[in-house]
């Protein structure tokens, strides 16, 4: 839900930066509020029950979003937009765009997790999520929601596992680095 605040917060200004500025309020809410997310939770976890968990609840959220921002009856055509190039992306593709965002998910994540200093904390956040929004990244999330937005067949939803298994290679990656450099 909060991660689809940050795609409504994008969507609703012209200028691209201060989008993705907003869009950092999702990742803010989850991290100082101890939400789960899946793309958060795989930074830090074995446990692929919790992860599938969290995923499904996140698509829950995600609905719930769009469910909501639909009723506002605002314009969706910025979101239906995204949506659509993104599901003009390859698979392999967007898999690969998913690895480089959770490369910035992981960054943000755990430097919230291990940076002392408040300021360090939220700056972590918001830099890590500006540069994967700001390069056009795939965060499954936030897909769920663009998508939900735009939905038109199931094969649509392949498109979000597909992000989601990149999420997982990019976060696997990153702990592998991160034990191998201790």
């Amino acid at each position: 839900f909060a991660i689809g605040l940050g795609c409504v917060a994008y969507v609703s200004v012209d200028n691209k930066a201060l989008g993705a500025f907003l869009f950092s309020i999702g990742l803010i809410t989850i991290c100082s509020r101890g939400f789960g997310l899946f793309t958060g939770i795989i930074c830090k976890t074995n446990d692929a029950l919790e992860a599938l968990v969290t995923l499904l609840a996140n698509a829950v959220g995600a609905a719930g979003m769009v469910g909501i921002y639909l009723l506002t009856g605002v314009d969706t055509e910025t979101a239906r937009t995204i949506a659509s190039n993104k599901l003009n992306r390859s698979y392999l593709n967007a898999f690969a765009s998913a690895v480089l965002c959770e490369v910035c998910i992981y960054i943000a994540v755990i430097g919230y997790g291990k940076i002392q200093y408040e300021m360090g904390k939220y700056l972590s956040i918001v830099l890590g999520v500006m540069v994967f929004v700001l390069c056009g990244f795939e965060h499954s999330v936030a897909d769920m929601f663009y998508i939900g937005i735009n939905l038109h067949s199931p094969k649509d939803l392949l498109f979000v596992l597909v992000v989601a298994a990149g999420n997982l290679t990019g976060a696997v990656l990153m702990r592998f680095l991160d034990h191998a450099g201790k």
